[in-house]
C-alpha cells in the first residue's frame, strides 16, 4: 500500500500578526517577496505533530506523484501581568465623538509622527477592514499600549498592541487585544522547469487519491479563540472548508520555475483574527512531467501577507526548505467521443496511457458526463452509450441547460494511485494542463430544423417574393438567419425576407440558420422566375356558317431553355382545341350564326400563361341556301353528266359510205 506523506510547513508566530489595510475590489492577496530567514519561524513537516523537530520528508520509490503543502500559524494570549509600554507613535482614527479608542477604530503606527494618516507610509496595526482616508487626523489614547517583546522601547511589527482598560501598565484578563486580522497567506514551490512541471490545486476540494486529505483544510480553531476584550467566541473561524466567499490565487512562471499560491477571504467576509494555533490551508500538487530518475522539489518562501499592495510585511519570512522525492509518473488521460444521434454519445478512454504502470479497467476510469451523472470506476474505459435525453428528461441532475454544451471529463488512476485534477482560482478544473485529467466539450443538440417557404410559386421579374423561415425549430435558441437568394445579391438576415429578381431564370435560394451553440443547418429551394409567354393570334373577324375559319398562331417564351407546352383555343361555341406548343394554326367551322369570343391561351413549361381574345361574327349565307351543301351535291352530278356525254358521242360515230 502506497505511503502518503503530508508535506506541511508550519509557522509559529510568538505574537499576533499585524496586517495592512484591504483595498476595495482587490480580492486576492498581494504577493510579497520573502525576506531573510528568521529563527523564530521553524517548520514542522507533520501537521499532526506537536513537535518542531522535523526538517525533511522521505518518500519511498512507490509513493505517488502528488503531495500537499500547507501553513500553520499560532499566537498566544499575553501572560497576566506582562508589562505594557506606551508609545506616542501608536495612534488611532477617531471615527466617533468619543476621543478614546474603542473596538473597530483603526490603530496606526504614525511613523513620521505628523498626526495625520499618510496613505502608503504609516502601517495600519488593526481596526476596520477598510483603510482610513488619506490625511485623516490621528489621535493618541494613553491606554493604547504595546508589549515590548524585543526590549527596544519602540513598537515593531508584530508586537502585540493592547488597550489597558484599567490603566495599570500590566496586562490583565479584561484588557482588550487590539488584534490584527489575517486575510490570507502565500507560499512558493520552486522547481527546475527543464526537469519537471508541477501543477497545483488551490481549490476547496482535490481529487488526488494519493495527495493526503481530499479537502483544503482551513484551520483547527476552537471556541477558545479570543477577540477584543478576551471573549471566547468568533475569533478563529478557520475550521470550515473554503466557500463561495473565499478564494485562492495561483501564479506560475517557468523561468525561474516557481508556483506562487495564495489564499484570501473575499468580501463580504471579514478578515479573520488569529490568536491561537490554526492550520490555514493545505494545497495539493501533482508533478506533471516526472523525470526518469528521482529528483527533489523545494518548498520555500512561506509568507503571511496583507492585501494592501503598498505594504510589505518584510519581517514575516520563509522558514527552512523541505523536499520530497517524486518517483511516479501519473497516467495520461485521453477521450474520444462519437456522436451516435442528437442526444446520444459513446465515449472511449482506451487511448489513455501510463508510462510506468497500468490503468485498471474499470477501476482506474472515472467519468463525469457534465449533466450531473458520473460513472466512477464502474463501466471502465469504454462507455458504449450515454443518452443525455434520458438523463435530462425532467431536467439535468446538475441543472445544466438541455440541449447545450456539456463538458465530459475523464480522470484516470494508475496502479500506483497517481492521478491529477487541478483547479483554477475560480474552482474550474485545469483539465487539459493535467495528464491524468482531461475534458472534452460536446454539443448535445439536434441543431436547427430549417423550414423554408416562399410565395408566389413562380414569380415574374420584378415581383416581390416573400421568404419565410420563422417555422424553423431548435432545442436551443436560434442565433441568426442568413438568406442567399442565388442571384449574387447581398445576403439578408432575419427570420423573414422579401426579394425581387430582375431577370427570368432558375435560382437556388438558401436559408442558413445558426443556433446559440454554433450549429448551422441550411435548406434550399429552387425559385423559378419567368415572364409570361409572347402570343400573337391573327384571323378573320367575320365568317359564314359552315365556312372553315383559320387562325394563325405564334407563341414563344423568354425563359432560358424554356418552351411552349400547350396552346388552348376556346372557340366560344362550347368547343375547345388543345394544341401542341409548336402549333402555328388552327381551324374551326361554326354551324350557327352569332358573335363569338375566341380565347387563345399559351402556357410554357413553367406554367406561366398568356391569354389573347378576338371577336368572331358568324353569319348565314345570303340565298338562304347552304352553298357548301350545294357544292357538295353539284359536283358529283356534274361528273355523272360529263361521263354520259362521252359515252354517247362514241356510240354515234358516222359510218363510212361506199364509193
Amino acid at each position: 500500500m502506497r505511503t502518503r506523506k503530508v508535506l506541511t510547513i508550519i509557522l509559529f508566530l510568538s505574537v499576533t500578526l499585524s496586517l495592512a489595510s484591504f483595498r476595495g475590489g482587490q480580492y486576492f492577496p498581494s504577493i510579497h517577496p520573502a525576506a531573510a530567514p528568521a529563527v523564530n519561524f521553524p517548520i514542522d513537516l507533520d501537521a499532526s505533530s506537536t513537535g518542531q523537530t522535523d526538517t525533511t520528508v522521505t518518500a519511498s520509490a512507490s509513493q505517488g506523484s502528488t503531495f500537499r503543502v500547507g501553513a500553520v500559524i499560532s499566537g498566544s494570549n499575553p501572560a497576566i501581568g506582562t508589562p505594557l509600554l506606551f508609545s506616542p507613535y501608536i495612534k488611532f482614527v477617531n471615527s466617533s465623538d468619543i476621543d478614546t479608542w474603542a473596538n473597530g477604530k483603526a490603530v496606526i503606527n504614525d511613523t513620521n509622527n505628523n498626526g495625520i494618516y499618510d496613505d502608503g507610509i504609516q502601517a495600519r496595526i488593526a481596526g476596520t477592514i477598510n483603510p482610513p482616508a488619506p490625511n485623516v487626523k490621528l489621535m493618541v489614547d494613553p491606554k493604547v499600549k504595546f508589549i515590548d517583546a524585543n526590549g527596544d522601547g519602540a513598537w515593531q511589527f508584530p508586537e502585540i498592541v493592547v488597550y489597558d482598560t484599567g490603566g495599570t501598565g500590566l496586562f490583565a484578563a479584561n484588557d482588550k487585544l487590539i488584534a490584527p486580522s489575517v486575510y490570507g497567506w502565500q507560499f512558493a514551490i520552486n522547481y527546475d522547469p527543464t526537469v519537471l512541471i508541477p501543477q497545483a490545486n488551490p481549490d476547496p476540494s482535490s481529487a488526488y487519491p494519493d495527495g493526503a486529505g481530499n479537502t483544503v483544510l482551513l484551520g483547527s480553531g476552537t471556541s477558545l479563540c479570543p477577540v477584543y476584550g478576551g471573549t471566547n467566541f468568533g475569533g478563529c473561524n478557520w475550521n470550515a472548508a473554503a466557500a463561495a466567499n473565499q478564494g485562492s490565487s495561483f501564479v506560475s512562471t517557468l523561468v525561474p520555475g516557481k508556483i506562487l499560491v495564495g489564499f484570501t477571504f473575499l468580501p463580504p467576509h471579514n478578515a479573520t483574527f488569529i490568536n491561537t494555533k490554526a492550520l490555514l490551508a493545505n494545497v495539493a500538487f501533482e508533478i506533471i512531467r516526472k523525470p526518469a530518475s528521482p529528483i527533489t522539489l523545494t518548498v520555500s518562501d512561506i509568507i503571511f501577507i496583507d492585501v494592501d499592495s503598498q505594504q510589505t510585511i518584510s519581517t514575516v519570512v520563509a522558514g527552512a526548505s523541505a523536499s520530497e522525492t517524486i518517483t511516479n509518473d501519473p497516467p495520461h488521460a485521453n477521450i474520444i467521443a462519437t456522436k451516435i444521434s442528437a442526444y446520444v454519445y459513446s465515449f472511449s478512454g482506451t487511448g489513455s496511457t501510463d508510462s510506468d504502470g497500468t490503468i485498471a479497467d474499470p477501476a482506474g476510469y472515472y467519468w463525469d458526463f457534465g449533466d450531473g451523472t458520473q460513472d466512477l470506476a464502474t463501466t471502465g474505459a469504454t462507455i458504449l452509450t450515454h443518452d443525455y435525453n434520458s438523463t435530462c428528461d425532467t431536467g439535468c441532475p446538475n441543472g445544466a441547460a438541455f440541449g447545450g454544451l456539456f463538458t465530459v471529463t475523464l480522470r484516470v488512476v494508475d496502479d500506483g494511485g497517481a492521478t491529477g485534477s487541478a483547479r483554477d482560482s475560480n474552482g474550474s478544473p485545469i483539465v487539459n494542463a493535467q495528464p491524468s485529467h482531461t475534458s472534452l466539450e460536446i454539443v448535445v443538440s439536434k441543431g436547427p430544423t430549417v423550414i423554408l417557404s416562399s410565395s408566389p410559386s413562380t414569380p415574374s421579374p420584378g415581383d416581390a417574393v416573400n421568404f419565410d423561415g420563422s417555422s424553423t425549430t431548435d432545442d436551443v435558441a436560434i442565433a441568426s438567419y442568413s438568406w442567399d437568394f442565388g442571384d449574387n445579391s447581398p445576403l439578408v438576415t432575419g427570420a423573414t425576407a422579401t426579394h425581387a429578381y430582375s431577370n427570368p431564370g432558375t435560382f437556388t435560394a438558401n436559408l442558413t440558420v445558426t443556433d446559440s451553440l454554433g450549429q448551422a443547418k441550411s435548406m434550399t429551394k429552387l425559385i423559378i422566375v419567368d415572364a409570361q409567354p409572347a402570343l400573337t393570334v391573327t384571323g378573320p373577324s367575320t365568317a359564314l356558317t359552315s365556312q372553315i375559319v383559320t387562325l394563325s398562331l405564334a407563341s414563344s417564351t423568354s425563359f432560358p431553355g424554356g418552351s411552349i407546352s400547350t396552346i388552348k383555343i376556346d372557340w366560344g361555341d362550347g368547343k375547345t382545341d388543345n394544341l401542341s406548343g409548336g402549333s402555328t394554326s388552327a381551324t374551326h367551322i361554326y354551324t350557327t350564326a352569332g358573335t363569338y369570343t375566341v380565347t387563345v391561351t399559351s402556357t410554357n413549361n413553367n406554367g406561366k400563361s398568356t391569354v389573347k381574345t378576338l371577336s368572331m361574327t358568324v353569319s348565314a349565307p345570303a340565298s338562304g341556301l347552304d352553298l357548301t351543301l350545294i357544292a357538295e351535291i353539284a359536283i358529283p352530278i356534274a361528273a355523272v353528266v360529263a361521263a354520259a356525254l362521252v359515252l354517247m358521242r362514241r356510240r354515234k360515230k358516222p359510218t363510212a359510205q361506199p364509193k
